[in-house]
């Protein structure tokens, strides 16, 4: 086997162990983030909307809190008739009063290709728009009791996904008229010849209701005398249907899956990088003791040489 032959296999090799160490290294650096996020929240006080209030004049500042409670309107704690329609969204699909409406239209797609060795892994890929509206809401202990004890839920800055309820979905065939069917198949690729065309589209309503019993987690706040609740970035959760004691089994569970993976990649990676180092070392070690028995023959040669001549 020549030189380049095998360099080649050791590049890979080494290549494959590196990948495995930065996968390893991955999955270490979530194990960190996820073991903070369940310690936080393991540590978080739950309380009651109604305890809020007293929990912040004791202790003073932000503090991060789990709360459980209902969804009700904003407009329903100011007791304004007038203002109570404006401040709820209603779902024209199903007629659900929510606090958050996100209607999405999805266009399914079909990939078709002349020559079977030319398919890909999916015929089907989507195109989705969606359109999300929401107004400010309060959670609070119990619809049926006096609203006086609240919490401002504010989701400005907030990345997390919403406890949305799906409450419509449909799936429309696409028209074939001529027209439509024209300007749907292209060809992205000459070589390859791709033609896609509209299958159907899929409409879907989304809602976060009034009345949903949701957890938030998050950093409480009271100024001006209204109690405010924010997402933490730290954490992976804000709203949601699941309990404290769900969210600390959950990020358990997920703790130790990556702290077991990174540690078996990482066992992996070590292997496969020692055994190209064992392996470089043979071939350097290998060449080294021929080298020096090649110079030891030529030095014997010529002491050999020098004798008969004298």
């Amino acid at each position: 086997m020549s030189g380049g032959d095998q360099i080649a296999p050791d590049g890979v090799v080494i290549g494959i162990g590196v990948a495995l160490a930065f996968v390893a290294i991955g999955c270490l650096g979530n194990y960190a983030a996820t073991s903070s996020a369940l310690q936080k929240i393991r540590d978080a006080p739950f309380v009651h909307v109604s305890d809020l209030r007293s929990l912040l004049n004791g202790g003073g500042g932000e503090r991060l809190v789990v709360v459980r409670g209902v969804i009700e309107s904003k407009s329903a704690i100011k007791g304004s008739c007038k203002s109570f329609w404006p401040d709820i969204l209603v779902s024209k699909q199903s007629g659900y009063r929510a606090v958050v409406i996100q209607s999405s239209q999805k266009f399914l797609f079909n990939e078709r290709y002349p020559n079977s060795k030319e398919v890909v892994a999916s015929a089907l890929r989507d195109q989705e728009s969606t359109l999300t509206q929401a107004v400010p809401f309060v959670l609070v202990d119990s619809r049926e009791q006096p609203l006086s004890d609240y919490v401002v839920v504010d989701l400005n800055g907030s990345k997390h996904p919403l406890p949305l309820t799906t409450v419509y979905r449909k799936m429309l065939p696409m028209p074939t008229s001529p027209l439509t069917c024209q300007q749907a198949l292209r060809v992205h690729e000459e070589a390859l010849r791709v033609h896609e065309y509209p299958v159907c589209m899929v409409d879907e309503e989304k809602v976060l209701p009034l009345g949903k019993d949701v957890t938030a987690v998050g950093v409480c706040s009271s100024k001006d005398g209204v109690t405010r609740i924010k997402s933490c970035e730290d954490l992976p959760y804000f709203l949601g249907e699941k309990t404290q004691d769900q969210m600390i089994t959950d990020l358990s569970c997920k703790s130790e899956i990556l702290f077991m993976s990174g540690i078996i990649v990482g066992f992996v990676s070590i292997a496969v990088l020692g055994y190209v180092i064992t392996r470089k070392w043979n071939k350097w070690k290998k060449q080294w003791l021929e080298r020096r028995r090649q110079q030891r023959n030529r030095i014997s040669r010529r002491r050999g040489f020098g004798r008969g001549s004298v």
